[in-house]
């Protein structure tokens, strides 16, 4: 006998509201109904699964492991329907998902010209979230700040992105003639950042503690302030050679380790034949200095 995956989540929202009438409110239908839904629960098993008291209903032993294993059914039943919306979304779409801004900006247009009728779309998000939405098909391609080193993925190394300290000419950093910075020299300084920066920013706020951050979340608001003020904003080089030092502002990198990135574009394994053709597109776009 199949069991309805409805039927299970009713009793879910049972064992979760503690009564009838609760969970009936939790999922938008009449306790009758909901009575209903229970009895023919039982009837397809046939087992009882509850204590049936005078103004009370409660779960016996038998409807306790019922409900354990109905999570793990839904659970499952909701991760095959995920995996298979997203490899039909993949059979006409591409989701390039990075760990930073600047790869969404140079590889999706390359995207777009290669992969013609192909609906391209970006996101940023974390090195985690990226490879775990490549297995399950939600990201087709990836831009990584580190090889995995698993054979389910195919990595190939793209370029590096360094954190700059973008500041008006007469800061005192340039009276002082310095070249490079440390994280330690901006403690206590007022700096401005783009709030979606990927991993940047979790880069800032661990080794800046002391460091003023001046989050913006528009960046059209950052670009307004930086227009309008004297406050130094957090850059990389990359970012730079796309025109992003307003006149009068001088480009400091931060010579720590954590402030250089290598950048590696990645697929699925299973999906490299379908990816090459683009891969080395992207490898002739380094060799040739033009990314």
């Amino acid at each position: 006998m199949l069991i309805e995956i409805h039927l299970m989540e009713h009793l879910l929202a049972f064992a979760e509201c503690g009564s009838l009438l609760k969970a009936a409110e939790k999922l938008h239908m009449s306790q009758p109904a909901l009575t209903r839904s229970m009895k023919k629960l039982e009837d397809d098993l046939g087992v009882s699964l509850f204590l049936r008291e005078k103004k009370r209903i409660s779960l016996n032993e038998t409807g306790k492991l019922a409900v354990t294993l109905a999570e793990q059914l839904v659970r499952q039943n909701e991760d095959m329907t995920d995996r298979i919306r997203a490899f039909d979304k993949s059979r006409n779409s591409i989701v390039f998902a990075s760990c930073a801004p600047f790869p969404i900006i140079r590889i999706v247009p390359l995207m777009t010209n290669h992969f013609g009728n192909m609906r391209i779309s970006s996101e940023i998000a974390t090195d985690e979230a990226i490879l775990a939405g490549l297995a399950n098909h939600s990201y087709q391609l990836a831009a990584l700040r580190a090889n995995p080193g698993q054979d389910q993925y195919f990595c190939q190394r793209y370029i590096t992105e360094q954190l700059y300290l973008t500041v008006p000419a007469t800061h005192r950093f340039v009276k002082k003639k310095k070249k490079s910075l440390k994280f330690s020299d901006l403690k206590g300084e007022k700096i401005l950042l783009n709030g979606r920066i990927g991993f940047w920013m979790d880069i800032c706020e661990k080794h800046m503690p002391d460091t003023e951050l001046l989050i913006q979340s528009e960046m059209s608001a950052l670009e307004s302030l930086i227009r309008a003020t004297e406050i130094p904003f957090f850059n990389t080089d990359r970012m730079s050679e796309l025109g992003y030092l307003p006149p009068d502002r001088v480009n400091l990198p931060i010579e720590e380790k954590e402030a250089h990135v290598t950048f590696y574009i990645a697929c699925l394994s299973s999906e490299k034949n379908k990816y090459t053709s683009f891969m080395n597109a992207i490898r002739s776009e380094i060799i040739t200095g033009r990314s």
